[in-house]
């Protein structure tokens, strides 16, 4: 996991080939006033999930991990309180794993949260459970999915 401020995101950038495409569209396009749904940036390379959603009471958000693919996660309206927990320690799957949709669940607890605010970026790997949403509020996102 990584979180950082989208300023900064040259640092991180060369980790992975696809990150700095991402970080410029990202960095020249007005996400927070895009309409709900998915922009294409590098066919399923690289794409852009926008949602608005109202956030989850701390308890009710479940962790969550994608083999196919790493998130970046940027909230463009309200903050969001995120859930995490190395996949390594998850002990309670809930369900097989999603191969079309690239998830699984987790009854897991997470071990640590974090709260990420607009202007600022979270990134999680495979090896990251991670439970999204908490928050009081209404919240509109943006998930950058990155192909392994």
């Amino acid at each position: 996991m990584i979180l950082d401020a989208i300023e900064n995101s040259a640092l991180i950038e060369t980790l992975n080939p696809r990150f700095k495409k991402a970080f410029d569209y990202l960095k020249n396009n007005d996400l927070a006033s895009a309409p709900q749904g998915v922009i294409e940036i590098d066919g399923k390379n690289i794409y852009i999930s926008i949602s608005e959603f109202d956030g989850k009471p701390d308890g009710e958000a479940r962790l969550e991990t994608h083999r196919q693919y790493i998130d970046i996660q940027i909230p463009l309206k309200g903050s969001e309180t995120i859930g995490w927990k190395r996949l390594a320690s998850v002990t309670e799957p809930s369900g097989e794993y999603n191969r079309h949709d690239d998830i699984r669940f987790y009854e897991d607890a997470p071990t640590a949260q974090i709260t990420v605010t607009p202007g600022e970026f979270v990134i999680f790997f495979p090896d990251d459970a991670h439970a999204p949403g908490i928050a009081s509020h209404r919240i509109k996102k943006a998930v950058i999915k990155i192909k392994i």
